[in-house]
Order: C-alpha cells, then sequence, then structure tokens
C-alpha cells in the first residue's frame, strides 16, 4: 500500500507547485471590512498553534475557489489516505540516499536538486551555524555565561513518536583565541 500511498502524495505536491504561479494582484480598493489579526487556531481549529497571528480571511481578491475546494480535498485526503504510514524502515542516515529514495524524477523536474552545505557535509560546527547561518538570529547572550540558543519553549509542542523533542538548549563559550563560538553544552531528552 505505501508504494500507492507514496505516488499520490508525490503527484499532489509536484501538482501543486507546476500548478502554483505568481498571483497578479491588484491595489486593493476600499473594504469596509479590515482585516483582523486572530490565532492561528481560530482559522485551523485541528492545529493548536494560538501565539501566532493570521488574517481572519482571505481577502476577496486575493480568494481562488479551486484553491479553496483543493485545499479541502487536501485536507479530507490526509484522514482517508494518509501520506504516512507505520512500519517503514528508517530513512538512511546519509543525507544523499535518503535524498535520493524521496526525491523523485517528478520533484526534480519541478524543484533544483537541494544542495547539502559544506557546513553540513561532515561534523557539524554548531559555533559556525551560530553565526554564520539562518540559525545567527537565535543566538542570545547566556545568563550563565557565553552564549546559547535557547529552544527549550518548543519542549510543549507534541512530535511523532520515535522523534525528539526541538526542547533544546545550546550552550557555546567564546574562544577567544580562535575567535569563534564554540558549542560547550546540549541540555535536550537524551541528557
Amino acid at each position: 500500500m505505501w508504494p500507492l500511498r507514496r505516488r499520490f502524495w508525490n503527484f499532489i505536491a509536484t501538482l501543486k507547485f507546476r500548478s502554483n504561479k505568481p498571483a497578479v494582484i491588484q491595489i486593493p480598493g476600499e473594504d469596509p471590512q479590515k482585516l483582523k489579526p486572530v490565532a492561528f487556531a481560530s482559522q485551523f481549529p485541528d492545529i493548536p498553534i494560538s501565539n501566532i497571528l493570521v488574517a481572519d480571511r482571505v481577502p476577496a481578491d486575493e480568494a481562488s475557489l479551486l484553491k479553496f475546494y483543493f485545499y479541502k480535498f487536501q485536507v479530507g485526503m490526509y484522514s482517508l489516505f494518509s501520506p504516512m504510514q507505520s512500519g517503514l524502515p528508517q530513512i538512511d542516515s546519509d543525507p544523499q540516499k535518503a535524498l535520493d529514495g524521496a526525491y523523485t524524477s517528478s520533484h526534480r523536474r519541478c524543484f533544483p536538486l537541494p544542495v547539502l552545505p559544506d557546513e553540513y557535509r561532515d561534523r557539524v560546527d554548531l559555533g559556525r551555524l551560530a553565526v554564520a547561518s539562518p540559525y545567527a538570529c537565535y543566538v542570545q547572550r547566556a545568563n550563565d555565561g557565553g552564549y546559547h540558543w535557547d529552544w527549550r519553549a518548543l519542549e510543549r509542542y507534541e512530535h511523532h513518536a520515535g522523534l525528539r523533542s526541538l526542547g533544546v538548549r545550546v550552550l557555546f563559550q567564546v574562544n577567544h583565541a580562535g575567535r569563534r563560538l564554540e558549542a560547550a553544552r546540549i541540555d535536550c531528552e537524551l541528557g
């Protein structure tokens, strides 16, 4: 059954990508009903995230009935023909083999093949990532000296069985001689 599920959901993903064209949105006219920020959970009750704000509705000039009904179809299919299945083999720990297994020829026609950045090729240097990557914006001065990434607030979010919580704190110490940060301690559910 898994090969059929996989083909179906890969088809949906690539169909959505190929069908999505940039929208040309005109300057909005006077709208007597202004958009209001509301909690994400109020618009998507099945996803209990309340600390992110979204618009209370899609503006009329941006709405698409086709996209609306396709979204409804996709959400309905999640329960009828889930894109996940238990009992499958582990994903290969070699990132290139994992990518080759997941990235079909249809994906390759739609999306450029992802390239593994050099920073991730061998042993990952967290200190370098802390200052020279998209994660740099999360570095804060730590009360106990040095700097840290503090993602412990993510502990309260559910995750799939077999996966680990993202509630992690990485403490960095400054290596003055090398003028760089070095990971000194990682606090996570593994210890």
